[in-house]
């Protein structure tokens, strides 16, 4: 039986580029829809806000090299830029983390401004949310509080996973 050694070579940058785009977006959709499902009553008779989002590292650094500081001033406030140290995978999963707290308040990002949501890092290094503006008075106005957030990254994906408690009505 002869070993067809060419098929490696088959496949070129955009082919791989193309796969990866593919498992980014089934594990979002995944993701996502497990976030979804976990939309319960809690025990204590509040619901679970939930949010969360997945971003392509390679991508984000993308849109930074093509934006630059004007991306970074109109998304990020000084602390959270500070924090991340121009390290492209903390920005990401900043990033990350305002569009899954829109999605915690169900509105999607359009109606906050990006600054509105501020990720700051406690002295234990835990990541918390801090709300401003319109992100605050929806939350506000939704009953949401008391948000949790989990950040991590790796060397191709940042994710955001972010929970807020719902006061029932």
């Amino acid at each position: 039986m002869e070993h067809d050694q060419g098929n490696e070579s088959d496949f070129g940058q955009s082919d791989i580029d193309g796969m990866r785009r593919g498992i980014e977006a089934g594990l979002r959709a995944r993701l996502e829809a497990s976030a979804m499902n976990a939309l319960n009553h809690s025990p204590d008779g509040e619901y679970l806000a939930v949010g969360i989002d997945i971003i392509g590292i390679e991508r984000f650094t993308g849109v930074l090299d093509r934006r630059g500081a004007d991306f970074l001033d109109r998304v990020f406030r000084p602390a959270e830029l500070e924090r991340a140290a121009g390290r492209p995978e903390r920005l990401a999963a900043r990033f990350a983390a305002k569009e899954a707290v829109s999605k915690a308040l169900g509105t999607g990002i359009g109606e906050i401004d990006w600054k509105d949501v501020e990720v700051v890092t406690e002295e234990s290094g835990a990541p918390r949310l801090v709300l401003h503006g319109r992100a605050a008075a929806l939350a506000g106005e939704k009953g949401i509080y008391n948000f949790s957030l989990s950040l991590t990254h790796d060397a191709d994906l940042a994710l955001a996973f972010v929970v807020g408690r719902r006061q029932t009505k």
